[in-house]
């Protein structure tokens, strides 16, 4: 594992923040769900969800910080199992579009973790 996270061009920083996420297409169960991140990056986060999504589903994750919400859509790179004590499943997810002001507010967030 340490050898993977050696190899991330963009770091992984831990941090936990609550989220919602909904789909991004219109589908039979279109409801809102909501989780916590792990760790976050310039191009993805780890997030964990009460339930398991599709492979390679996108999302709009709205991910709330102190300062403001950070908005953008995400899709599923991988899912996890579920995890004690929390129960959650993991998802790996990459940020297919960031808006430009949204890239720079997460980079300052990012910078003040590193």
């Amino acid at each position: 594992m340490l050898e993977v996270a050696l190899q991330r061009k963009f770091p992984r920083y831990p941090i936990q923040l609550p989220l919602l996420y909904r789909p991004t297409l219109p589908t039979v169960n279109n409801k809102i769900g909501a989780g916590w991140t792990r760790d976050l990056s310039e191009r993805g986060a780890c997030i964990e969800l009460a339930e398991r999504l599709p492979p390679e589903a996108v999302v709009n994750l709205r991910l709330r910080t102190d300062r403001g919400p950070i908005q953008a859509d995400a899709q599923v790179t991988w899912t996890g199992e579920r995890t004690p004590p929390s129960g959650g499943i993991p998802h790996g997810m990459q940020f297919t579009s960031l808006d430009w002001s949204i890239s720079l507010y997460l980079g300052l967030l990012l910078a003040e973790l590193s």
